[in-house]
C-alpha cells in the first residue's frame, strides 16, 4: 500500500467548528461535499416548511472572546441561527455573547492542555432527540460505531460508552432545519468548561461527515488553513460564494502543522467546496498546484495516514481499547432473545433489556399461573372488583402481566410508557424508547401476598 504524506493542523483551544456538507441533489445526497445548504436560498421569504427564513447575515466584531485570536483584529463572523462562525466553520458564541463582550473588558484564557481528552479516553453516548426526526437510525448508530472503532484501531485513542462521566461527546441528531445547514458541528478539541459534555451536532450522518466531526473533537483543524497551504494549493477566492469567503482564510489561531500537507486528509475540503454556482455547475475553488487536474481531494469518509500521526502527537499513549458495539446496553440484536423471570410479589422486575423506539418485540410466557393471595389466576389476569380500583393500570385486568419502559435500568426512571403483555405470544413495536421492567399489575402497596412466577421470553424481530 503506498504510504501517505503525514500531516495535520494542531490547535491549541476549545473553539468550535462545523463540518457543512451539500446535499442539494440526487448526486450530492453521499454527503462527501464540505459546501453550505441553507434553508432559504435566492431571497425567498419562507424556508421549505413555510416558516420565516433566517437567512445568514456576515459582521465585524473588534474582540473575539478567545485568548488564542489574534489581538486588535477585526474579525468578520457569519451567523447563522444566531450562532458566529469564523472562517464559515469555526463556532466562536452566539451573537449575543459577542455583542456583550464587546464593552467587556478582559478577555478569557485557556491553558494550552485543556484541549486535550485526559489520557486518549474520550466517554461518549449517542443521544436522540424528542421528535422522531431528532432519532438516530439504526444505519445512523452503526455507522458511528464503526466510526469510532476505526479511530480506535487505527490511532492511540480509545471511545468508551459513558458510564457516569460528565465530561464526553453527546452525538446528537438535528433536523436541518434545527441545526441550520445540512451536515455537522463538533467542538475542537475536548471542551475545559462544558460541564454536562459536549455536543456533537448532526444533521446527516455519512461516514465522511462523522469522521470529519470526529476528528474535530480530538483536535484536528481544516487541512486547507495550514500555514504551509499556499505551497501546496491555490484558493480561487473570485467562484467562492461571498458569504463563505472566510472559510478558505488561514487560522487566526495558535495552531502547530504536524508532517506534510496531505490532501488524503479526511479534513480536507472538496476541490469545489462552497463554491459559486453557474448555469447549475459547482465553480472549482481549490487548485492542486502540484497535479492542477485533481479533483479527487477531500472526498475520503475514513482516516489517511497524516490524519493518524496527527491524532497521535496529541495522545502519544496508545490505549487499549474493545471493539464497540453497536447496540446499547442491554439492546438485543435482530434475532436475539432473553428470558426474565417475573415475580409476582415484587413491584418492578427489572430484565436489564434495552428496546429502542420503532424496534419490534415478540413477547413468549411459560409457566403463566400466579397467586393474588389466595386468588389463582394466569399472567392474563381478571376483572377484579371495587376492591381492585387501586391497581397500577385501570384499562389493564388485576394481575395482568405489564410492560413499563423506564429512561435507565432503575425502579426510579418510570417514562410514562406501559403496555398489557398476558400470556401466549403477543407482538410489540417499542412506541418510545427505554428499559423493560415488568410486573402483575396490582396496587404499589399490595404486592407482600402475591406468589409464584412467570417466565417471559422477549424476542427482536425487527
Amino acid at each position: 500500500m503506498k504510504t501517505q504524506s503525514l500531516k495535520a493542523t494542531l490547535l491549541t483551544l476549545v473553539i468550535s467548528m462545523p463540518l457543512i456538507a451539500a446535499a442539494n441533489s440526487a448526486q450530492e445526497a453521499n454527503l462527501k461535499n464540505v459546501d453550505m445548504v441553507f434553508e432559504c436560498e435566492n431571497n425567498q421569504i419562507l424556508d421549505k416548511n413555510g416558516n420565516l427564513c433566517e437567512k445568514p447575515y456576515t459582521k465585524i466584531y473588534d474582540k473575539i472572546p478567545n485568548a488564542f485570536f489574534k489581538k486588535d483584529q477585526p474579525t468578520e463572523v457569519v451567523i447563522i441561527k444566531g450562532n458566529a462562525y469564523v472562517e464559515g466553520d469555526i463556532f466562536v458564541g452566539t451573537e449575543k455573547e459577542l455583542d456583550a463582550y464587546q464593552v467587556q473588558q478582559q478577555a478569557r484564557s485557556l491553558t494550552l492542555d485543556s484541549g486535550r481528552w485526559t489520557g486518549g479516553v474520550i466517554p461518549f453516548e449517542i443521544v436522540d432527540g424528542a421528535t422522531p426526526a431528532e432519532r438516530f437510525t439504526d444505519n445512523e448508530r452503526s455507522t458511528t460505531i464503526s466510526v469510532l472503532n476505526q479511530y480506535s484501531t487505527r490511532t492511540n485513542v480509545c471511545f468508551r460508552p459513558r458510564v457516569s462521566e460528565s465530561a464526553r461527546i453527546k452525538f446528537k441528531k438535528y433536523t436541518e432545519a434545527g441545526l441550520g445547514f445540512l451536515g455537522g458541528q463538533s467542538l475542537l478539541g475536548k471542551c475545559a468548561t462544558c460541564l454536562d459534555g459536549q455536543e456533537v451536532k448532526l444533521s446527516a450522518s455519512s461516514q465522511r461527515i462523522v469522521t470529519h466531526e470526529v476528528g474535530h473533537a480530538l483536535g484536528l483543524g481544516h487541512e486547507h488553513t495550514r500555514e504551509d497551504r499556499d505551497s501546496f494549493v491555490s484558493i480561487i477566492l473570485s467562484n467562492v460564494e461571498p458569504l463563505n469567503i472566510g472559510n478558505f482564510l488561514q487560522m487566526p489561531i495558535i495552531s502547530t502543522d504536524i508532517g506534510s500537507y496531505d490532501f488524503n486528509s479526511v479534513m480536507h475540503y472538496r476541490y469545489n467546496g462552497f463554491g459559486k454556482k453557474i448555469n447549475g455547475v459547482t465553480q472549482r475553488t481549490i487548485i492542486n498546484l502540484s497535479n492542477p487536474s485533481d479533483t479527487s481531494f477531500g472526498s475520503s469518509s475514513t482516516l489517511s495516514n497524516g490524519d493518524v500521526v496527527g491524532i497521535n502527537h496529541m495522545y502519544p499513549t496508545n490505549q487499549p481499547c474493545a471493539t464497540l458495539s453497536d447496540l446499547s446496553p442491554g439492546e438485543l440484536a435482530v434475532g436475539a432473545a432473553r428470558t426474565v423471570t417475573v415475580r409476582a410479589d415484587t413491584s418492578h422486575n427489572l430484565s436489564g433489556i434495552f428496546m429502542r423506539q420503532g424496534q419490534r418485540f415478540e413477547f413468549t410466557t411459560s409457566s403463566p399461573s400466579w397467586k393474588n393471595g389466595s386468588t389463582s389466576t394466569t399472567c392474563n389476569g381478571y376483572p377484579g372488583n371495587v376492591f381492585d380500583a387501586g391497581r397500577r393500570h385501570l384499562d389493564i385486568n388485576m394481575m395482568a402481566l405489564t410492560g413499563e419502559l423506564f429512561n435507565q435500568n432503575n425502579t426510579t426512571s418510570y417514562s410514562g410508557t406501559y403496555f398489557r403483555i398476558g400470556c401466549g405470544k403477543t407482538t410489540l413495536t417499542a412506541p418510545r424508547s427505554g428499559y423493560l421492567v415488568n410486573f402483575a399489575n396490582d396496587a404499589l402497596v399490595s404486592y407482600g401476598d402475591n406468589s409464584q412466577v412467570v417466565n417471559l421470553t422477549v424476542k427482536r424481530v425487527q
